[in-house]
Parts: C-alpha cells; structure tokens; sequence
C-alpha cells in the first residue's frame, strides 16, 4: 500500500461529519452572533491599518475593548481571510468549523499511521473526526478557537527525531496551541520522550493537564 493511500478514504468519511456544515446559515449555537460582530470589528481595525491588535475600537458599543488580551486570535484571523474573499459572513465562518475538523481528522491520522500503520491512521482520523466534543464546539458552542485548537492538539504529538525538538519549527507547532486557543493551552505544556517503534524516534506528547 502506498504512503497515506488511505486518506481519501478519510476524507470521504469525515465530509459526512461537516456536512450539517454546508449551509448559508449558521447553526443556532451560543457564540454565532458574537463571532460576527468581532469579525466585522477586525476588518475594520484592518482597513484602519491595525493588522495584529489587542484592542478592538469598535466592540463595546464603540468605546472598544480588548479582546485579544484573553482570547486566541488564530480562528478570528481564518475566518477574517474566508471572509475577504466575498463569502457570506455566516458560510466563512462555517467553513473555518469545516475546515478544522478536516484537518484535524488528517493530523490524527497522520499520527496513528505514523505509529501503528494506515489503517490505524483510518480509525483515529474518523474517531477524531467524530468525537462528540468536535460537534458541541462546531454546532452548539460555536467556539472557534476550541475548534482550531484540536486541530493543534494533535498535529504536535507527530513522532520526531530527537535532533529536532528543539527545533523552531517544533517550538513553532508548540506556540500555535497559544494562538489557536488560550484556553486550551492555559495547561503546563511539558515535553515527554517516549520511546517508540525505533529507537531513533519519540512520541512528543502533553501532559494531561492542557487538555482539561
């Protein structure tokens, strides 16, 4: 079988979990409305000349509030760019759910099968890409950063060579955590080396903590 021959297969299989997704309206959820206030907010500070910002002058019935000093901004800044492209806001914001739980299926499968072998990789893709918790954030929560952020969970965890934890672009996968999700990373990120399959290999993996 050729490398990642499965992963069609996955993909075919989780367009069914986004497919409550594809609709030109939001779900009705907790944090629908707010995402669209702050996003109209960020292309304006945009057009302003304000790219990255804390502060948000047109949120709090114009006084402006802070709202990146405790909020994650890397979900925001996807849907700002789907948004930009002429999409209905309601469809960009979709998407960025959509596009989340597709990537996060693939990275889950890309560690399985880096581990255990492609059809391993096939299960935890559709297991990931069917947890419950992907659904409460994408249909009921409409937490955006959560949603982004599981996809930055698993992406890390890849098996990698010992030479390379140290790396910036290791340290780079570590910190997009903390943008993706403040929440989700207010845990201690700690590194443990297990050994796997090959004794030149480790499993980077997070203490349980940053997932509660």
């Amino acid at each position: 079988m050729t490398k990642h021959a499965l992963l069609p297969v996955l993909l075919l299989m989780a367009a069914v979990a986004v497919a409550p997704l594809l609709r030109a309206d939001s779900p009705c959820s907790h944090d629908s409305a707010f995402h669209y206030y702050r996003i109209v907010a960020m292309r304006h500070a945009l057009q302003d000349g304000l790219l990255f910002t804390r502060y948000l002058p047109d949120l709090a019935f114009g006084y402006g509030y802070p709202f990146f000093n405790y909020r994650a901004p890397l979900s925001y800044y996807l849907g700002l760019a789907l948004y930009s492209t002429g999409l209905p806001l309601p469809v960009a914001l979709n998407l960025v759910y959509v596009l989340s739980l597709l990537a996060s299926a693939v990275a889950a499968y890309l560690l399985a099968d880096d581990l255990f072998g492609p059809w391993a990789g096939l299960v935890a893709g559709v297991a990931y890409a069917y947890a419950p918790y992907q659904f409460l954030d994408a249909l009921l929560r409409a937490n955006m950063p959560e949603s982004v952020a599981l996809l930055t969970l698993t992406a890390p965890t890849r098996p990698v060579a010992p030479a390379d934890l140290d790396t910036a672009a290791y340290e780079w996968q570590v910190a997009s955590l903390q943008v993706a999700s403040g929440q989700v990373a207010s845990g201690r990120w700690e590194v443990g080396r297990i050994s796997v399959t090959a004794p030149e290999r480790v499993f980077v993996q997070p203490p349980v903590d940053v997932l509660l």
